[in-house]
């Protein structure tokens, strides 16, 4: 049989539910069991677990978290990678937020740092968190090499690159715009890279990594879940990432482009 159990932190008392197996019978191997436990906790709270490195003990890749945005929509986000970049929790919005230009014209000059996006997801996606997810978000720095310079930028709320959702790959040359960068487990199933707007209609969204081929384009996800690039100035999805945990850590052999 299976059991739900509850353990409790010792530092900050909180319970958290998982399953366990009881008797004697065995198990089939080819029997996964899918569990899905509703339970409320905090973002103070699921902060402190994963900065003291229970991460695995508390989420799961796919764990769906929702909550209200200050307008007074309906939001939730999902679990896209555990430790990435230490003790760390990545999150991506489950569905697209908005539809939303990358830059006022069409260039990618300067990448992801010299980009509109940037800012919008800083002076208007992010005030709409519920203060209490603001305050554990981590800052994060991301670092491109763009037409021969290195570009850094500061972001609490970030588009994913074209490695984190589809690895490394050296045919797309993103690896020098991606300096560091992790495939995130949940982007490594198609289905999972396919996002839906308000209207439940599956739509293009936007990445952060510049294409390499051409100055006006940037990579996006298309509608079947493959990666394509768009000019800069079209209207696509925009479904940002956080961090929660420890300030992210990337070792700066791994930053060498």
């Amino acid at each position: 049989m299976i059991e739900i159990q509850t353990v409790r932190c010792p530092d900050c008392g909180h319970g958290f539910d998982f399953s366990s197996y009881i008797g004697e019978e065995p198990i089939e191997s080819n029997v996964r069991l899918l569990k899905q436990v509703a339970q409320r906790a905090t973002w103070e709270e699921l902060d402190a677990e994963i900065q003291a490195g229970r991460a695995e003990l508390v989420l799961s890749v796919g764990d769906e978290l929702e909550f209200e945005l200050k307008d007074g929509r309906k939001a939730s986000v999902k679990v896209a990678a555990v430790n990435p970049y230490g003790n760390t929790v990545a999150f991506v919005f489950s569905d697209i937020l908005y539809m939303k230009f990358m830059n006022r014209s069409n260039t990618n000059y300067g990448g992801w740092a010299c980009s509109y996006m940037t800012d919008y997801l800083e002076t208007v996606i992010f005030p709409l968190l519920p203060d209490g997810l603001q305050a554990v978000i981590k800052a994060r720095e991301i670092v491109q090499e763009c037409y021969g310079k290195i570009r850094k930028a500061e972001n609490r709320l970030w588009l994913p690159s074209y490695t984190e959702v589809f690895g490394r790959d050296v045919r797309r040359s993103t690896y020098k715009y991606d300096a560091g960068d992790v495939q995130f487990q949940l982007f490594a199933m198609r289905r999972n890279r396919i996002k839906v707007d308000k209207d439940d209609r599956a739509f293009w969204w936007w990445l952060r990594s510049p294409h390499g081929s051409t100055s006006s384009f940037f990579w996006c996800v298309n509608t079947y879940g493959e990666g394509e690039a768009r000019a800069a100035l079209a209207a696509n999805g925009v479904s940002p990432c956080f961090i929660i945990g420890k300030n992210p850590e990337v070792k700066a052999e791994e930053r060498n482009i």
